[in-house]
């Protein structure tokens, strides 16, 4: 991270109206972050994102106002602490929904805007959430090693902390074994699995739309 807190935060908290500002870059990023180039090439993209259909445009931007609060909290929490830590399940949860669930906010509701999904998957919020739960819970569990040393400790001390695995296999206990930490992903199985069974074909359809179902009329 190369900006300060304060200019993180006024950048963050506003992104869903920067993101709709012809000619908007930003180029003050360091040489080493992964998206500075996408952020001074950024007018490309507010560009593109402006030919799109105004109901399509409208769930993108709504999701990008509730996604930016989340993502302000927590850089603010990483620059005030040095490292983001979640203590609680609870918190576990909110930080998926902010990375992954508002994501399948947002694409049901394009879906929906579609017109090929009915229009009642738009209202369909826990469903959606959950997906982005399960997805980006996979993500945590897989990146451990990646993400703590880069000081960010996704697991929460809720889980690890609990003192059966502080005990060794020998005595009865589980050890520190990951893989015994079945509540990093136990939580919400069955909801996870309602979701796929009755909107998995929604989302594997869509990988088949044609861009100019999405985008709106486009001069040459």
């Amino acid at each position: 991270m190369t900006l300060p807190d304060e200019k993180k935060q006024a950048i963050l908290r506003k992104f869903h109206e920067l993101t709709l500002t012809p000619g908007w870059t930003f180029t003050e990023s360091g040489p080493d972050e992964a998206d500075r180039q996408l952020l001074v090439e950024y007018d490309n993209v507010v560009e593109e994102l402006r030919l799109l259909k105004p109901e399509y445009l409208s769930v993108i931007v709504e999701v990008t106002r509730k996604m930016e609060l989340g993502m302000a909290d927590y850089a603010h929490k990483a620059a005030t602490t040095g490292s983001v830590y979640l203590e609680k399940i609870s918190e576990y949860d909110l930080y998926c929904h902010y990375v992954a669930g508002l994501v399948g906010e947002g694409l049901s509701g394009i879906f929906a805007a579609s017109n090929k999904e009915g229009a009642f998957l738009a209202s369909q919020y826990e469903l959606s959430n959950s997906m982005g739960l399960f997805l980006q819970k996979t993500n945590i569990i897989r990146d451990y090693r990646e993400d703590t040393n880069e000081r960010r400790y996704f697991w929460p001390r809720e889980i690890w902390g609990d003192p059966k695995y502080a005990v060794p296999k020998e005595k009865g206990g589980l050890g520190r074994g990951f893989k015994e930490m079945y509540e990093m992903y136990e939580e919400g199985n069955e909801e996870h699995a309602r979701w796929v069974q009755k909107y998995g074909d929604c989302y594997s359809g869509a990988l088949f739309w044609e861009w100019e179902d999405v985008c709106g009329e486009c001069e040459d």
